[in-house]
């Protein structure tokens, strides 16, 4: 009898150790397939994949490239703002803590895809360039892909229309583009003139 219930004891024992390793593998197994998922998500979604600040400030969602942005404004209709500006340029850093500490800009982009190229992720495509290549240059680009020249820095020069050096002339554009585009279908509801003059 001692060895039959010393037996069972045993077989208990064996099967709750093999549950318990079970259970491991299968928590293992979840764990991967979530990691996996999730990685799926990031490729499938560029928007999940934030790019670099570059010190305009991590309080925004930065697309990690130009092309991303455009897939995702694309997606979700919404226009883009594009920074283009150079590591080495004394007017870039002195607009980036005014842009990164300005809560205007926060509370308009997030109707935006943000996107900012620096040094070498400055595109080669004269349409970023409208009037040259100073920099730092703002532009804006519709829901559908295309530089909109008709939204510029209206207090700045008429030589070097898409430069900004102050965060009131910058919301001020971005106001233009949402009024602008306000028939386009933005995600969540829809703004009317008077919701987004209060933004």
């Amino acid at each position: 009898m001692r060895e039959n219930e010393t037996n069972n004891r045993g077989e208990r024992a064996g099967s709750q150790f093999m549950l318990r390793g079970a259970r491991r593998i299968d928590i293992v197994m979840f764990e991967n397939e979530q990691k996996t998922c999730a990685h799926a998500d990031s490729r499938a979604d560029p928007h999940r994949v934030s790019g670099k600040d570059n010190g305009f400030g991590n309080n925004y969602v930065w697309a990690g490239s130009l092309e991303s942005g455009m897939q995702i404004a694309t997606h979700h209709k919404k226009p883009l703002m594009v920074i283009i500006h150079k590591s080495w340029c004394t007017a870039c850093r002195n607009l980036k803590p005014k842009f990164a500490n300005s809560p205007e800009i926060q509370t308009l982009s997030k109707h935006f895809v943000m996107v900012n190229l620096i040094d070498e992720d400055e595109p080669k495509n004269n349409v970023f360039a409208p009037d040259g290549t100073y920099i730092p240059r703002i532009l804006f680009i519709s829901p559908t892909g295309l530089v909109d020249t008709d939204i510029f820095n209206e207090e700045g020069s008429t030589q070097h229309k898409y430069f900004y050096s102050k965060p009131e002339q910058i919301a001020k554009s971005m106001r233009k583009v949402l009024d602008k585009y306000a028939d386009e279908q933005f995600d969540g509801p829809k703004k009317d003139k008077k919701t987004r003059d209060k933004l």
